[in-house]
């Protein structure tokens, strides 16, 4: 199963990796590429149903932002020990995630 953000959105949907690799090969684009309205036709098109959210796959997305948040903060502190950011790019950019 994969869960997806649609569009750009903060739609989110759940279906088998097989459905997504039928609707990229379908699109001729990655479904991270389409649209909201491409999306929703692919499924509609190649008759995907979205999967039922479980307990565990809840629990895993409300777990993803701080993962996300860590590797990001893991990133620019690599750019700042190779000297690509600044001390005061990195400490701007770490309060933006950190939404300091």
């Amino acid at each position: 199963m994969v869960a997806l953000a649609v569009g750009g959105t903060s739609t989110t949907v759940k279906v088998r990796q097989q459905d997504v690799d039928r609707m990229e090969v379908y699109t001729g684009k990655m479904v991270e590429e389409l649209s909201e309205e491409e999306f929703n036709r692919a499924m509609d098109d190649l008759g995907i149903k979205e999967q039922e959210w479980t307990d565990q796959d809840l629990k895993s997305i409300e777990e993803r932002p701080s993962r996300v948040y860590l590797n990001e903060l893991e990133r620019l502190a690599e750019l700042k020990e190779t000297g690509v950011l600044t001390e005061e790019e990195f400490e701007a950019k770490k309060k933006e995630i950190l939404k300091f």
